[in-house]
């Protein structure tokens, strides 16, 4: 197998040259591509080599021995590449997703593309570049060699080389197996539909669908493409730097217009339809976190940090460089169960029948913190869990009255949460939340509400 084969010129090979450094080790890892596709190349390289060997292969005779790191006269010298003709060798869909990789904004990006010459570097560059294809197993350093001896380094056999694991899911042929459940999930991103029409003419034009994955999205069709629109607005937003904070018109659940203005900070899928989170004002007139449904928003707009219309409380946050991040939104969905993270948590009790819970409860995914618990164990956590006196005693009282051969399940949820009541309303009448009082209440007026609706 020939070098090109087994570490061809893409992203995946340079991520295995940059042994989970990638940002870090970018430009190394070029380097360390290039240096490995000469020394395994189709020209024959001695076993034993040096430094002189690596820089006669890859510079040209023009260039200045005594001082590598000065840019020599020959223009088809590798020293004189920019990182922008370097890149044109990979394929157009890595080089799409390197300034991201690398954390560079549009202006960084093109600064690096055009100024940075990855091959134009100091003889005790190379010679770190060579200890580094060392410690990755692709040469070895001779151990026996004459401390004068210029030829420190070894080639392996073919059967020697590192095991290499390339990311073979990226290559679009490998996109094909996916092909039914991006299809049942294309309306999360406009640009879905259009990656499956490519790959299915070009990969797999008889290919017939044979698995539906179906997830119910509420935004009607021509609602659905100004979602679309927001989010690619939204998208192009996050690829600037700094980011701004947008103005928007908000239709809220009591049917109002409201002008909101805040800061974007992601966009998730939930409740069958698709949000953004964001810190900013709220449709209240607070300042605080609040998730906002995309097809609900129109009008959206960027503003300036220095406009007027930017509420004191944001604008200083992004002064103090403290604007809230998607960690954040991450780190809050990890604490409890529920979307809105920015609501009061409270301590989940529920109950359900044995073979009910057998059935549908015991070994289902929910929440982290979505476990079974003993009915003995329960008075216990409470006391650790709830402070209120009163609110703890009644709920004992519940417990008392309930049988200890029936599962019980803990959780700590959101109080309000859309997601977490429709869950639990999916499970009635098996499922009773004896905690906290407050949903338990909930549950019992829409329980009371729905006998009155269905009396004949």
């Amino acid at each position: 197998m020939m070098i090109r084969e087994r570490l061809p010129l893409n992203l995946d090979s340079l991520r295995h040259l940059a042994d989970g450094r990638f940002a870090e080790r970018f430009e190394q890892s070029l380097r360390l591509l290039w240096i490995l596709h000469h020394l395994y190349g189709d020209e024959l390289f001695p076993k034993n080599f040096g430094y002189t060997h690596v820089y006669r292969s890859l510079f040209s005779p023009r260039h200045p021995y005594t001082s590598p790191k000065e840019l020599c006269q020959d223009l088809n010298c590798v020293c004189q590449y920019s990182l922008k003709v370097v890149l044109q060798k990979l394929p157009p869909a890595d080089q799409e997703v390197l300034p991201k990789l690398l954390e560079k904004n549009e202006s960084e990006w093109k600064n690096l593309l055009e100024k940075t010459r990855p091959f134009n570097q100091s003889r005790r560059t190379y010679n770190n570049d060579l200890n580094r294809l060392v410690e990755l197993g692709w040469i070895e350093k001779r151990s026996n060699c004459d401390r004068r001896d210029p030829k420190k380094f070894r080639l392996f056999p073919e059967e020697s080389w590192p095991r290499v694991e390339l990311d073979s899911g990226s290559r679009p042929e490998k996109l094909v197996q996916f092909f039914d459940l991006l299809n049942d999930l294309a309306f999360l991103d406009a640009r879905i539909p259009v990656l499956l029409e490519d790959l299915q003419e070009r990969y797999a034009p008889s290919q017939e669908q044979r698995f539906f994955y179906r997830v119910d999205f509420i935004v009607n069709e021509e609602l659905a493409e100004i979602v679309d629109d927001l989010q690619q607005q939204l998208s192009a937003l996050w690829q600037k730097q700094p980011v701004l904070p947008v103005r928007f018109i908000y239709n809220t659940r009591t049917r109002e217009d409201r002008v909101i203005i805040t800061y974007p900070v992601c966009l998730f899928y939930a409740r069958r339809a698709k949000y953004l989170s964001a810190y900013g004002q709220t449709p209240t007139g607070e300042i605080g976190w609040y998730h906002f449904r995309l097809d609900r928003m129109h009008d959206l707009k960027s503003l300036a940090w220095s406009s007027s219309q930017v509420p004191f409380e944001l604008r200083q946050l992004y002064e103090t460089e403290a604007l809230p991040s998607p960690d954040q939104v991450t780190a809050g969905w990890e604490q409890a169960w529920g979307t809105d993270f920015y609501l009061p948590k409270a301590l989940l009790i529920l109950r359900f029948p044995a073979d009910f819970a057998q059935r549908y409860v015991i070994n289902t995914r929910r929440h982290e913190s979505f476990q079974q618990i003993a009915y003995d164990k329960i008075p216990s956590l409470l006391l650790k869990a709830i402070p209120d006196p009163q609110e703890r005693q009644k709920i004992l009282t519940i417990l008392q009255n309930r049988s200890r051969e029936d599962a019980y399940f803990r959780a700590w949820v959101r109080v309000g949460d859309r997601d977490l009541t429709m869950r639990l309303r999916d499970w009635r009448p098996n499922g009773e939340v004896i905690a906290p009082l407050t949903i338990r209440e909930q549950m019992r007026q829409e329980a009371r509400q729905e006998l009155q609706t269905y009396q004949d």
